[in-house]
């Protein structure tokens, strides 16, 4: 049996009671200047085997207080399907694996802390054409979900959970499922000028 891995966001609490998959951002909401990050994803592939790819993450623009609360009341009234059709319509930046078209980012929130700043980004997922053809078990995780730690003393890291599912919990938090055993790492992770 498939073991879950589910990570608890303790984000922002918006104003109606909620967390939010989207932490509050720094006052500053307006598109950022284009920030770009590279590094290596690594993770286990297909037969528990080690894999790595390098990735580029290029971001555009934030996603608004506003637009954060909004997202967070369909997915509590309407369900991931409903808040997977109302982000898909935002762009705000690209993420691509080496070797592979690039995929638009949906939301992005930037949180300040002590040492740094912590990027949230969830986007729709790539489905292979055998998830489609056959209906596998993982089409029920359509977000790719990412962490993107800045620390001004330790350097920069993150995780990132390929196929994700995104809901509220009993409590009222928001969880976020991994579909894999253990999250991918981004290592090596370095900001371009």
């Amino acid at each position: 049996m498939r073991a879950k891995v589910f990570v608890v966001v303790i984000l922002m609490s918006c104003g109606f009671g909620m967390i939010s998959v989207f932490p509050k951002t720094r006052s500053a909401q307006a598109r950022p200047s284009k920030e770009v990050f590279t590094g290596t994803v690594v993770g286990m592939g297909p037969g528990g085997n080690l894999v790595s790819r390098g990735f580029t993450l290029t971001i555009e623009g934030y996603t608004s207080d506003v637009d954060a609360r909004k997202f967070a009341g369909i997915l509590k009234s309407q369900g991931e399907d409903a808040l997977l059709k109302a982000i898909s319509k935002e762009k705000k930046g690209t993420f691509v694996l080496d070797g592979q078209i690039g995929h638009d980012i949906n939301t992005v929130r930037v949180h300040q802390n002590p040492n740094g700043r912590t990027y949230t980004i969830v986007f729709e997922r790539w489905l292979s054409f055998f998830e489609v053809r056959y209906g596998t078990r993982s089409e029920d995780y359509p977000f790719t979900y990412i962490e993107l730690f800045i620390d001004e003393t330790k350097g920069m890291g993150g995780t990132l959970l390929a196929a994700a599912k995104i809901r509220f919990n009993k409590q009222n938090v928001i969880e976020i499922e991994n579909f894999g055993i253990y999250p991918a790492q981004l290592m090596g992770v370095r900001r371009q000028n």
